[in-house]
């Protein structure tokens, strides 16, 4: 259970009215909102995940990449 305190007024109108034009009790439209917030990992999370992936070594220069992308595009407007 989670319960906060000291929630201003407006606030609690603002979502009190997003959860009735949602059809929603409040306590579910909290929910529906935290629930993506909870799956998403925080930056530092992210960060140690991504520092046990191994390094990436590409095989083509991005400036190449990027120029050739810019050519192509700068051919087809014409």
């Amino acid at each position: 259970m989670i319960q906060i305190r000291n929630v201003p007024d407006e606030i609690h109108r603002t979502f009190k009215a997003r959860a009735a034009k949602a059809g929603m009790s409040l306590s579910d439209y909290l929910m529906s909102e935290l629930r993506p917030i909870a799956e998403r990992p925080t930056m530092a999370e992210w960060l140690e995940m991504v520092r046990h992936h191994p390094p990436v070594h590409l095989t083509v220069d991005p400036v190449d990449i990027l120029r050739e992308g810019r050519e192509e595009r700068e051919r087809e407007l014409g």
